[in-house]
């Protein structure tokens, strides 16, 4: 009795592989006929791009779909001829531009929408991204805005679809955040769910966006002088598989419409470069090329409307582009910056540039060893600049940092820090400073100033080297903290040219108070 129950068991096992194995094996098929057929009609067609399954081309035919989330519109738009008919204009274009390497990168990072229509959400986010970028001066920030803010909280769109012209105009009036605000879900969500202090300082287009005209030329002015645009591309069978290369459309039905972010243009190769958001593992690590050629055969760059039948056609403009730019949201510290020299003991005027809009209060922090730890200045400054009195130290500090914190109504909303690192010097040698020709066999007046020491000076050292640091040897030093010391400079031979003298003060107890060296090198010259 308990065999034949096993013997069912496995039968029904058996048969469960076999129907999932022909399920399997049919996709399999199916996917391989397919791509099969793109290659032949990209060959017979001469194509210039390249077919192969990734993780978009083997997702379920219906899963694909969704991720194409343009909605057609019920009437079409008339773009602006940006300097298009303007010879003078088209001719002073570059003939390539590509915004990741245009003076440095101003594109973000390649996301990923996931199995959500919010392609339009993520194309109108890189390119405010984008233009942040190059409005503020950031190149190679990589700022990470938020999609899911865009999805949420215009209220025009969703997972099912949306329009990139109701995001412009949700990006001019309100503005978006930064993606930790309200981090992507891949699901429509809900706009209470974003950070309270969103719509304090949003980074936000100074006046409203306008629909580029369908035309290669029109495009590429938009680009080149405004920077990356959002645009329309209807999506066939073969662009699933795209690898490598430039797409022209060669197979497969119409599919949908997906919302693209173009970040440049190459005339020789006749192509747009762009960036899609299916993630880095689709086409070239997230991009691809489009040819100028799809712009004439409506379908890229183009609107899409809706007849009463529900049928969709291309009709009028289908681009965005931004003319205006993106108001400073964050603090910039201004100084120091970089290279300073500050005297321990001192006062130094901080200064900083702030938002354009809603500024607020600031905390103000150094930091002697390089950010590793950092000391509070003063807490609730307001205005541009402070005057620091700089700590008195018990030796030259050359690893310093100064933080700014910026809060509006207690909430945290930016920080930056000095670009590089300058020193609070409690000793600073004056000359031989570096460059000068320095007789040998006579004398030369060593000079140094002192600035406010933690600790009283009891002794000064000097020494001199002829390798670069190599060696030092002693100089004679004066029995007291006077600022100066007539060296006699040794005989030599021949030029020595990386001489420097080092200056040592020391406290009662033989501690380092304060210690430099020449910036550079000198030479010691032989006497004639």
């Amino acid at each position: 009795m308990f065999r034949g129950k096993k013997i069912e068991k496995s039968l029904k096992w058996i048969v469960g592989f076999i129907t999932i194995s022909f399920v399997l094996l049919g996709t399999s098929l199916s996917y391989s006929a397919e791509i099969d057929e793109i290659r032949a009609a990209i060959s017979q067609r001469n194509a210039p791009w390249i077919a192969q399954e990734n993780p978009i081309s083997r997702l379920p035919p219906e899963e694909r779909d969704k991720l194409l989330g343009v909605i057609p519109g019920d009437i079409p738009f008339e773009g602006e001829e940006v300097y298009s008919g303007e010879e003078r204009m088209l001719l002073s274009l570059p003939e390539s531009v590509d915004w990741r390497n245009n003076g440095g990168n101003y594109v973000s990072s390649v996301k990923n929408q996931g199995s959500c229509g919010s392609c339009w959400a993520f194309a109108v986010t890189g390119a405010l991204e984008s233009k942040a970028m190059i409005s503020l001066g950031t190149p190679g920030k990589n700022l990470n805005l938020s999609e899911q803010i865009v999805l949420s909280c215009t209220g025009t769109g969703s997972c099912g679809g949306g329009y990139i012209s109701d995001a412009s105009t949700f990006l001019y009036s309100n503005g978006d955040g930064r993606e930790s605000c309200y981090p992507y879900t891949g699901k429509n969500g809900n706009c209470e769910n974003a950070c309270s202090n969103r719509t304090i300082r949003p980074y936000r287009l100074t006046s409203s966006w306008a629909w580029v005209s369908t035309n290669v030329d029109s495009m590429k002015n938009a680009i080149a002088n405004y920077g990356p645009i959002a645009t329309t591309l209807a999506v066939y069978r073969d662009f699933y598989y795209y690898t490598e290369g430039v797409y022209r459309h060669t197979w497969g039905e119409f599919r949908g419409l997906h919302a693209v972010l173009v970040v440049g243009y190459n005339d020789v190769g006749g192509y747009f470069i762009v960036k899609n958001s299916w993630g880095t593992g689709w086409g070239e690590k997230g991009y691809f090329r489009i040819s100028y050629d799809e712009v004439s055969a409506q379908r890229f760059g183009w609107g899409w409307c809706k007849d009463y039948y529900g049928n969709v056609y291309p009709c009028g403009a289908g681009t965005i582009y931004y003319p205006s730019d993106v108001l400073p949201v964050e603090v910039t510290l201004t100084s120091p910056n970089g290279g300073d020299l500050l005297e321990s003991g001192g006062t130094f005027n901080i200064t900083w540039n702030p938002p354009s809009y809603n500024p607020g209060d600031y905390d103000l922090w150094y930091s002697l060893n390089g950010g590793n730890t950092w000391k509070l200045i003063e807490q609730y400054v307001t205005g541009t600049e402070y005057l620091w009195n700089v700590p008195v130290l018990p030796n030259n500090k050359s690893k310093c940092l100064v933080g700014i914190v910026d809060y509006y109504n207690n909430y945290w909303m930016s920080e930056d820090i000095s670009d590089a690192r300058f020193s609070i010097e409690v000793v600073e040698l004056t000359s031989p400073n570096g460059g000068e020709p320095v007789p040998s066999g006579g004398s030369w007046e060593i000079t140094w100033t002192t600035n406010v020491p933690k600790n009283p000076v009891a002794s000064v050292k000097l020494y001199y080297t002829m390798d670069n640091g190599l060696t030092w040897k002693t100089i004679p030093a004066p029995p007291d903290n006077t600022g100066s010391y007539l060296w006699s400079v040794p005989g030599v031979t021949k030029d020595k040219t990386k001489c420097k003298v080092k200056v040592i003060l020391k406290d009662t107890k033989g501690n380092v108070v304060g210690s430099d060296v020449s910036a550079s090198t000198f030479t010691i010259t032989p006497n004639p």
